[in-house]
């Protein structure tokens, strides 16, 4: 059978992320991991009933699975979820009107079903999740070497993931254009990359505390949903990456996903567009935001990330060109909004 990602602890909730085909391979690997009798163990969920190969089947990937020595006992999940749960409606009753309403408005199970699904995150204490420091949380930057700050990784993985896009992109667009629209097509990605530097590649969308945040102040992602829905159907799609390198680990199979898809969609867009320019000035800002902003990008568990066509999402042709801000040819050159010695002129 087919391994897989799980997260498993020990006694002392220390976590790894461990792969593996069967309730042997993990204990296998884990025993390893956390240095304990092979012979001494069990794989147990989180009501405390133990693992078998049957029930691993039906869990789904990165499940928190805890691994004991038959001489330890651990303070299990449900009870920790019903200890928080109490606590929340001890901490509703005493905020102002404001928080209250709002909560009261919602359902009562969805958001006991809310604080379950996020209960591996009461295994690491509130200290930690808020420290920034690898002084503070030294095992949260486990395999990162010379890195200090975890906005600061937070910060390098989303501009990692945006400047994917424009390299991407570029390339993907290169491969098929003549050579009589190439210096025009660099034009439009000179200025994408220009827009880039000025947003600091939109670095901020995974830093918690930052204004233009996915992130609630914490480091708390919800899942937008699926393309075409204003949000996720699922109330479990949450994840705080800055509560430990597991939940790292897991954000990292989360993806940015276009509404108006990149490569069926944007890309060719770019390309008529540059094409049939005719000194018309290339609405640059209309397909930057397109790419690379929130303007069309949606947080969105694996789950909720589907391959299928994003039907009704279009770039708009009327948004293409700048209107009223046609280049002339003649000597004074003039460039759509900025000096520019490329020109999207007529072939």
């Amino acid at each position: 059978s087919n391994s897989r990602p799980f997260v498993l602890q020990n006694v002392q909730r220390l976590r790894k992320l461990i792969i593996g085909a069967s309730v042997e391979d993990l204990l296998t690997k884990a025993c390893a991991e956390f240095k304990l009798p092979r012979n001494d163990v069990q794989l147990l969920c989180e009501d405390g009933s133990e693992v078998d190969d049957e029930y691993l089947a039906f869990c789904s990937d990165y499940t928190v699975l805890t691994v004991l020595k038959s001489s330890e006992e651990v303070k299990y999940v449900p009870q920790k979820v019903k200890e928080h749960v109490e606590q929340m409606q001890k901490l509703l009753s005493q905020r102002d009107v404001e928080v209250s309403s709002a909560f009261a408005e919602s359902d009562r199970e969805k958001l006991v079903s809310i604080l379950q699904k996020s209960a591996q995150q009461l295994e690491v204490p509130k200290h930690l999740v808020l420290a920034d420091s690898r002084d503070e949380h030294p095992d949260w930057f486990r395999d990162l070497k010379n890195e200090t700050s975890k906005k600061k990784v937070m910060r390098r993985k989303a501009t990692s993931r945006i400047k994917g896009y424009y390299h991407k992109s570029k390339s993907d667009l290169l491969k098929n254009f003549s050579d009589t629209h190439r210096p025009c097509l660099n034009y439009v990605f000179q200025e994408f990359s220009r827009y880039l530097k000025e947003n600091d590649a939109n670095g901020v969308y995974f830093v918690r505390g930052e204004r233009d945040a996915l992130c609630t102040d914490v480091g708390l992602f919800t899942c937008e949903g699926v393309f075409d829905a204003s949000e996720c159907a699922s109330s479990g799609h949450m994840i705080n990456p800055y509560v430990s390198r597991e939940h790292l680990t897991v954000f990292g199979t989360w993806n940015l996903d276009h509404g108006v898809e990149r490569s069926r969609t944007i890309l060719p867009a770019i390309k008529t567009a540059v094409e049939e320019a005719r000194g018309r000035c290339i609405n640059i800002k209309y397909f930057y935001k397109l790419l690379f902003t929130k303007e069309n990008l949606k947080l969105v568990h694996p789950v909720c990330h589907l391959k299928t066509l994003h039907k009704n999402f279009v770039a708009d042709r009327k948004h293409w060109y700048l209107v009223n801000e046609t280049m002339s040819h003649g000597d004074s050159k003039k460039t759509c909004g900025r000096k520019a010695r490329v020109y999207c002129t007529e072939a």
